[in-house]
């Protein structure tokens, strides 16, 4: 009996947490704050799997293939303004591995940061002007 809900909890569990990072998108976090998430949800959705290979060769092929569903999310999740790295990535000849998708993303995510005029330059440059008032 107890392993029977063990099951049926691990199944809730797997369903709630697949769902919420089904779910999920970049919005308002960083990269790595993104990729934090997923990672994190994936690590204990893990767990939860049992999925027992046969041979070494469907292990191999398994690993591979759900890579390739976790760099698909990580893509599919990311901003619009991540179209071009989403292109790019998907145009290469061999899809890369999730950690090198995620470093695409970063190193844009960087560019764009250091071409942004800086907010807080901006407003001490207003406060610092004289007033016309004298």
């Amino acid at each position: 009996m107890a392993a029977t809900y063990f099951h049926k909890c691990n199944f809730s569990q797997a369903f709630e947490l697949r769902r919420a990072i089904d779910r999920s998108g970049q919005g308002e976090m960083t990269i790595l704050q993104y990729f934090t998430f997923l990672s994190n949800g994936w690590k204990r959705l893990d767990h939860l799997q049992d999925y027992k290979p046969v041979c070494p060769t469907d292990s191999a092929g398994y690993r591979k293939f759900v890579e390739q569903v976790r760099v698909f999310k990580f893509l599919e999740g990311l901003n619009v303004v991540f179209d071009p790295v989403r292109s790019r990535v998907l145009g290469m000849d061999a899809l890369p591995s999730l950690q090198e998708a995620v470093a695409y993303a970063q190193n844009e995510e960087r560019r764009r940061f250091a071409t942004l005029p800086s907010a807080s330059s901006d407003r001490s440059a207003l406060g610092s002007a004289p007033s016309r008032d004298g």
